[in-house]
């Protein structure tokens, strides 16, 4: 089977433009994205799409865990020739693909199908999302050919053939629509990884030259926001909806477009700065999706006096919060719990508590999370977008009286109040 391109290359200044490398500089993909977060994105992406995958770096070795392989692969790689082959395999075709500039799936040195998608940060080709590991309901396998192709590797007939039961059949579509899914991933890993690069640039360069400090605040600002990201949600959800679709969810489909909606409407809004109750109704729907998932283990109280609802504040200041609370304090309780957010007024200034009765934090890791002003710790960042965007957001505004305060509750649970001006504008 010849190597087949997937017009994918939006990402790159323009399609199929040809990218260096950062070899001259040193930098690897894991200098700005962490091992951690790319094991996250590689599971979901193999927990929705149901197709295989691994990060790998510009020679196609694997930067994340392989434990979600299929057996066979996991078998031919547990042999150093297979190992060698894959490895091999994976580097010229991450190459090919990052010579075109978009994904390519292919047959790889054992017969299965592969697809590989170059990561670009910055037009410098920094790794590969490889995917695959199945079978194309217009071309299956054949046994006999898979034996010719591994024979010298000795592997028991019977072995070989229950492993290759498992390999999964997928149509034409359906791949497609792993692969475009991917892109969206490798978009959002360039784009993290773009953010992580400016805020270090940046925060260098001004280290060395303080007469830029007006400078630093907007960029940094920038940089934070970057951070999040709607589009890629957005366009993801849609990605995700079509994958429901073809395997017949609808009910998760329907939730999925639900939330696609919501996402529309906050791009409509391009305000830096919105009202209490514009906020508030975007908390909701985050509860919504958050309680057809949850269901009864968490219980929500908001208690938000009527006339502070005209206040205004950063957009996303609440919802991080509540994401945190939700994630990190409530979910890993099997009981679940409860979450409450008030708003309420005191000395001119708008209180907004976000609750939860989850485990709380460790005292030594809030007390190294309060002196770096929320930055992020040994234990990494609580959330993706995490407490310090919050807070570094709120005191670009209003300054260094205002922010975030943290502390766990007397019983259980954790509490974040943010700050904000009365009578913000």
């Amino acid at each position: 089977m010849e190597t087949v391109a997937i017009g994918t290359s939006e990402f790159l200044n323009s399609p199929g433009s040809q990218v260096n490398s950062f070899d001259d500089d040193g930098f690897t993909l894991l200098d700005f994205v962490n091992t951690k977060i790319l094991n996250s994105i590689q599971d979901k992406f193999t927990q929705i799409t149901g197709v295989h995958c691994v990060i790998a770096d510009t020679e196609g070795q694997p930067l994340t865990k392989i434990d979600m392989f299929t057996r066979f692969c996991k078998l031919i790689r547990s042999i150093p020739d297979g190992k060698s082959r894959c490895e091999k395999c994976d580097r010229i075709k991450s190459m090919e693909a990052a010579r075109k500039g978009e994904a390519i799936y292919y047959k790889c040195h054992a017969g299965l199908i592969d697809a590989a998608m170059p990561i670009v940060v910055n037009n410098q080709h920094m790794g590969n999302f490889l995917c695959g590991q199945v079978a194309l309901e217009d071309d299956p396998l054949i046994i006999d050919d898979i034996k010719q192709r591994v024979r010298d590797f000795y592997i028991d007939e019977s072995v070989l053939v229950a492993y290759l039961e498992d390999i999964e059949v997928v149509s034409k579509e359906k791949l497609i629509t792993a692969l475009e899914m991917m892109t969206l991933m490798t978009n959002y890993i360039a784009e993290m990884g773009a953010a992580n690069i400016a805020q270090k640039q940046l925060m260098n360069e001004m280290k060395a030259k303080a007469d830029l400090q007006n400078l630093l605040r907007e960029t940094e600002y920038k940089a934070l926001l970057a951070q999040i990201n709607p589009h890629f949600l957005f366009n993801c959800l849609n990605t995700i909806g079509n994958v429901a679709l073809l395997e017949e969810a609808h009910k998760t489909q329907e939730l999925i477009y639900a939330m696609s909606d919501i996402l529309r409407n906050l791009l409509k809004k391009t305000d830096k700065i919105v009202t209490l109750d514009e906020e508030m109704k975007y908390v909701n729907d985050y509860l919504m999706i958050q309680q057809a998932r949850f269901g009864d283990r968490i219980q929500v109280i908001i208690e938000v006096d009527d006339e502070l609802l005209r206040i205004k504040l950063p957009k996303f200041t609440v919802q991080p919060l509540v994401e945190n609370a939700i994630m990190h304090g409530l979910e890993p309780k099997k009981e679940g719990g409860i979450l409450t957010i008030k708003a309420f007024s005191q000395n001119d200034t708008l209180v907004i508590d976000v609750i939860d009765t989850g485990a709380g934090i460790p005292e030594d890791r809030m007390v190294e999370m309060r002196d770096k002003n929320f930055e992020k710790t040994s234990g990494g960042q609580m959330t993706g977008v995490g407490l310090a965007n919050v807070h570094q957001r709120i005191r670009h505004y209003y300054g260094p009286k205002y922010g975030l305060e943290l502390d766990n509750r007397p019983v259980h649970g954790c509490r974040v109040r943010v700050m904000v001006p009365l009578y913000s504008v």
